[in-house]
């Protein structure tokens, strides 16, 4: 009895079994092909991004040895008693092609106070103001602490630029630099003194000539003009009796988060 139950049970489970079997196979047999594939894939793809990065620091490393072979060559053509106009107009076309920042920026500033020529010079503060207009603040930092602003709300994340004007000359960029001392421990933004080069002032919308302050109005932005005319109010401060007042204006393009002071007296004639 009990043998004719054994032989019942093979006969209807045995090909069961042996299809769960095939099945289980079959499925071990594509996880197999797929984990292949997904290792050929990875691989593959490890490749690429090993390739890419190559490629990229090869980028990067050439154009560091090209900025090295600038750079000597401006140091080069600087420490000469006078920079020759040509070969001075020759480096800022090379330096005109390198991205706008700080390194393109402070190569255009040394062309410019090495040039005897006036036209170079022109040149050269253009270079300078359009790579200095052409860089991004960077990202402000948070401010650890509340500081104690003293008479003053505080400066914030605001971004400043003091210009002067190179038709008021080198006293003028003193004054500018000077202005920097309003900076406290309240300032996380990006203060910056920069020339206003003569080309750039008699185009329309500057035209800028004695000392002013410019934030957008109250309809536009109250906050930015609250932090104009705190700023107004610093600079006079700071150099009353020593300047004529500083008056507000307000600029017709948008600004966000930044705010700019602009020191441009009347040179003194010779007598």
């Amino acid at each position: 009895m009990l043998d004719k139950l054994l032989d019942k049970a093979k006969e209807l489970y045995l090909p069961v079994a042996i299809s769960i079997i095939a099945v289980v196979n079959g499925a071990v047999g594509l996880m197999t092909l797929t984990i292949k594939d997904n290792t050929t894939a990875t691989t593959a793809n490890t490749q690429n991004l090993l390739d890419a990065q190559r490629q990229a620091n090869a980028e990067k490393e050439s154009t560091r040895n090209l900025d090295l072979a600038l750079y000597d060559r401006v140091k080069d053509a600087v420490t000469r008693d006078k920079l020759n106009t040509a070969e001075g107009r020759a480096l800022l076309t090379l330096i005109n092609s390198l991205a706008d920042g700080a390194f393109k920026t402070g190569l255009g500033e040394i062309v410019h106070d090495s040039a005897g020529d006036p036209a170079l010079k022109r040149e050269a503060a253009l270079t300078v103001f359009t790579s200095e207009s052409g860089t991004p603040a960077p990202a402000p930092a948070v401010a650890a602490a509340p500081a104690d602003t003293g008479t003053h709300a505080g400066w914030g994340s605001w971004n400043i630029d003091l210009f002067w004007c190179e038709s008021s000359g080198d006293s003028a960029k003193l004054l500018a630099t000077e202005a920097l001392d309003l900076r406290d421990s309240s300032a996380f933004g990006r203060w910056r003194v920069r020339m206003l080069p003569a080309a750039i002032n008699a185009q329309t919308g500057y035209g800028v000539s004695g000392f002013q302050v410019r934030a957008e109005a109250a309809s536009a932005d109250p906050n930015e003009e609250a932090m104009g005319k705190q700023l107004q109010a610093s600079l006079n401060e700071l150099f009353k009796g020593r300047l004529a007042e500083f008056n507000i204006y307000h600029p017709n393009n948008r600004t966000p988060n930044y705010i700019s002071a602009f020191f441009c007296p009347a040179q003194e004639k010779a007598h």
